[in-house]
């Protein structure tokens, strides 16, 4: 049981390395070097605890990491930008065959349905905070955090409750 421990714990660690370095980790190898690992003990255990090749887990966190930068930057967000923070590579191109062959999208028809599902899901969240109206002097102002409504300390703001 000490060593299943072990094994979990080193797993993690190993992921995490992946998950916080994924732009400098181009290949399996640079993973087992990064975590201080043998690159056969990589495959031996992902595949054991996550049933998962390292070279799928390498493609499934950064099309993760590709899909957290365009929630988080949106629309501005270039697909250079893009290819570079997530690992793939150093030009649009690297990014586009990247998505096309592993999801079969294209990065803007990407961007464009995840930035309209958060639309969507942003609109249904004001809807549930309706009893609150924030006044702010350059219009309504907020943002969302932890199910919890926070007013931008940049202007001077007035919660109300609503009827």
């Amino acid at each position: 049981m000490k060593n299943r421990e072990l094994d979990l714990h080193k797993s993690s660690e190993t992921l995490h390395i992946l998950i916080h370095d994924i732009s400098g980790i181009r290949y399996v190898s640079d993973w087992a070097e990064a975590a201080c690992v043998s690159p056969e003990w990589l495959r031996k255990k992902m595949n054991q605890i996550y049933s998962k090749s390292p070279s799928r887990i390498i493609r499934d966190v950064r099309y993760k990491t590709i899909v957290a930068l365009i929630m988080e930057k949106g629309i501005d967000i270039s697909s250079i930008e893009v290819a570079i923070d997530s690992g793939v590579g150093t030009t649009s191109d690297s990014l586009y065959k990247f998505l096309k062959r592993y999801y079969g999208i294209t990065f803007t028809e990407l961007k464009e349905k995840l930035l309209k599902e958060k639309h969507i899901h942003d609109t249904i969240r004001l809807n549930e905070l309706q009893k609150y109206t924030v006044f702010t002097e350059y219009g309504d102002i907020y943002t969302e955090i932890d199910d919890s409504l926070y007013l931008s300390n940049i202007f001077k703001s007035y919660l109300l409750m609503a009827d």
